[in-house]
């Protein structure tokens, strides 16, 4: 043995053959107890000792760089250890035993056939990650973990491994832990392997590519509830575990980890002070300081028993957050029963931001089911300004952006018109493109008035659609129904193609000031009925109209039956100037007025003087009109035209300058204008006012 140093083939050979023999040799024997395994470091703080139940069964040996399967990824990995001046760093893969192979020669093939008998196994990777005692370092452990993406999870790893390498020149005895499980195994054995990360950045590489973790950040009153949608829970994939301590059995599967634990699978994180885990099924108890973050849920609490695989759990005293839903509480009990659902007892729930408690209530049991964007909240009490206002026994609400049916907030008042008022509207959710709101209306003056409003939307239409009636008002001498109805509607038949419906009724001219329930309704004196069709080109515009009203107050409206107008305007030849032209025919309708049709035409033409100093824009119009007008007082023409022109001047100047506005910089300008028109005065006593 003492020549063992001056024979590497052979040393490679010895440190190989105890490595498996005493991780391997345990396995085929069935009825032996199970064992229990513990690495630590070794008192020189160069290498490992390793217990099996207790005994030591790996003395200390030299450094060594990893394993490598030809002589240059051996001298790459050495001119890296030697850089790093760290203890031995070592990946297993599925299929391969790790071992500590001499620097100078590749691994002897004598145990070839056994490392093929560990295909498929279980691979543990404890980390060795020594920290160094200056108390920044030690704050910065303690602190609850930041969840980050894989690439900025390899930056974390790089940047420790300055910290391991200066600890590990100090010769510090304890170290800092990383488990590394893969669940996808079906054999409960595991290959053990002894390594610090300190000269192997492929330790944070080896993070899986779609391991991408964000961390749930609440957004509160700030934006709008919204829905976060995860990616299917991957159970049985990889776990991460970086702990102060681990002590692994083998046989059972279960580690249990003390200081400073961080678990992570797929997209949840956990830490914790104290965790007993089992990479067999994936159970998690976690003790003191329990921190379980996922990107729509986070929670704190003293203590949690749960499961990653089907992400459900208990935590006792629980403080939660909801991204989503912009609402946080705390809750004496929280139950997560997997597949977006969760409950939490005796619990607080509020959207305000921390710090803000000016609404919230409290619920003995709330459960809040993400699939279906609902809370349900029993014996919940609702205060207001810490204020107590309201209790009710059960009440359900969305917590996200999704619309769901139910109540919509009463209004309550009073007034000398209709007594007391009570309007309780219930909201009904159809369909994503549609819905409707039922509104009963209690006033104790006057009666019962029921009324409703639908909306729809799709790529092309859009509708509107609003009615109410009481049956029997006790205030009105006509015993008559009274009501109202409205509807908007608005279509595009294709990008230049386009058509609208506005009508408005009431059934008499009280109705509006009897139940308006604002000055713009009590005062409105008409109802428009409105219809038009609309045809858009680049350079030119049809439009078709029909126009009526029903008065309210007042004198009668002309309606206009129809209206049809043309309008264009292009630029002259590639030059400044540009014309234009209106066309207009509308026939004015009136039952005890004048009436009668218009055709008015105004062409003009225009030159654009345009600089970065300013403009000038002469402009001419040359105004056509003529009237036929029907119901004329005798001695009155029926047939009225005439022709007015139009010249106006337009110009201005543009000044600007750089200056400083309350430390930022910016553009000061002053636009001087000067616009100039003449129109010739012409009598028109004979044209009658239609509009």
């Amino acid at each position: 043995m003492d020549n063992l140093p001056e024979q590497p083939k052979q040393l490679a050979r010895f440190i190989k053959t105890c490595l498996v023999s005493a991780i391997l040799l345990p396995l085929p024997v069935q009825t032996m107890a199970n064992s229990q395994w513990e690495c630590r470091v070794s008192a020189d703080g160069s290498s490992w000792d390793c217990f099996k139940d207790g005994t030591l069964v790996m003395q200390p040996m030299p450094q060594a760089n990893m394993e490598s399967n030809t002589e240059a990824e051996i001298g790459a990995n050495t001119e890296t250890e030697t850089e790093a001046n760290t203890a031995p760093v070592t990946a297993a893969t599925e299929s391969e035993i790790v071992e500590t192979p001499d620097k100078s020669g590749q691994a002897d093939s004598e145990l070839a056939a056994v490392e093929s008998k560990v295909e498929q196994k279980k691979e543990i990777e404890i980390i060795d990650r020594r920290e160094p005692v200056e108390a920044e370092m030690q704050s910065e452990t303690q602190a609850a973990p930041k969840i980050q993406d894989s690439e900025s999870y390899q930056q974390e790893v790089t940047s420790t491994e300055d910290e391991i390498s200066e600890a590990s020149d100090r010769q510090q005895t304890s170290a800092s832990k990383e488990l590394v499980v893969d669940q996808s195994a079906d054999i409960p054995s595991a290959n053990i392997t002894t390594a610090t990360t300190a000269t192997n950045t492929e330790a944070a590489k080896s993070v899986p590519a779609d391991t991408q973790l964000v961390e749930a950040k609440p957004l509160y009153c700030t934006n709008k509830p919204r829905q976060i949608k995860r990616s299917p829970a991957q159970a049985g994939g990889e776990t991460f575990v970086d702990a102060d301590d681990v002590v692994f059995e083998d046989n059972t599967g279960i580690a249990e980890l003390q200081g400073n634990v961080k678990l992570r699978t797929g997209d949840q994180a956990l830490t914790s002070d104290k965790v007993k885990y089992n990479s067999q099924t994936a159970d998690v108890e976690a003790e003191g300081n329990m921190t379980y973050v996922r990107p729509d849920l986070n929670l704190t609490g003293d203590a949690a028993q749960m499961n990653l695989d089907s992400e459900t759990g208990k935590v006792q005293n629980a403080i939660y957050i909801l991204p989503g839903s912009n609402a946080r509480g705390s809750s004496a009990e929280t139950e997560l029963k997997g597949q977006g659902i969760s409950v939490y007892r005796d619990a607080s729930y509020t959207t305000c931001e921390v710090g803000n408690n000016d609404w919230v209530f409290n619920a003995e049991e709330l459960e809040l089911d993400e699939n279906t964007g609902v809370g349900t909240a029993k014996n919940m009490k609702l205060h207001f300004m810490d204020m107590p206002i309201a209790y009710i026994p059960w009440a359900t609400f969305p917590i996200d952006d999704r619309r769901k049916s139910g109540f919509l907030t009463p209004s309550i008042g009073s007034s000398d018109n209709t007594g007391f008022d009570l309007t309780t509207p219930y909201y009904f959710n159809l369909a994503p493109n549609y819905d409707a709101t039922f509104f009963p209306r209690i006033m104790s003056d006057r009666g019962i008035q029921l009324g409703g409003e639908f909306r729809y939307l799709d790529e092309l239409n859009t509708s509107w659609l609003r009615g109410e009636i009481i049956p029997d008002d006790n205030e009105y001498s006509d015993s008559d129904p009274r009501g109202a109805a409205q509807v908007k509607h608005t279509s595009r038949f294709n990008s230049q193609f386009q058509g609208y419906v506005d009508l408005a009724y009431a059934s008499d001219k009280d109705y509006l000031e009897d139940f308006g329930n604002n000055l713009d309704q009590t005062s409105t004196s008409y109802l428009q009925r409105d219809a038009g069709l609309s045809y858009f080109q680049d350079w030119f515009s049809l439009k078709g109209r029909v126009l009526d009203y029903q008065t309210l107050n007042g004198p009668d409206r002309y309606s206009l039956l129809p209206q049809i107008k043309f309008s264009a305007s292009r630029d002259l030849a590639n030059t400044d100037f540009s014309g234009d032209l209106v066309a207009d025919y509308s026939y004015f309708d009136h039952d005890t007025l004048v009436k009668g049709g218009r055709f008015d035409l105004a062409p003009s033409v225009s030159y654009n003087w345009n600089r970065s100093w300013g403009f000038v824009k002469p402009e001419a119009t040359l105004r056509y009109t003529n009237y036929d007008l029907d119901n004329t007082a005798p001695g009155q023409p029926t047939s009225v035209d005439r022709t007015i022109p139009t010249i106006s001047l337009d110009s201005g100047l543009y000044f600007d300058r750089s200056t400083d506005w309350f430390g930022h910089k910016s553009t000061q300008t002053l636009e001087p204008r000067l616009f100039y028109v003449y129109t010739p005065e012409e009598n028109q006593d004979d044209i009658p006012l239609f509009d």
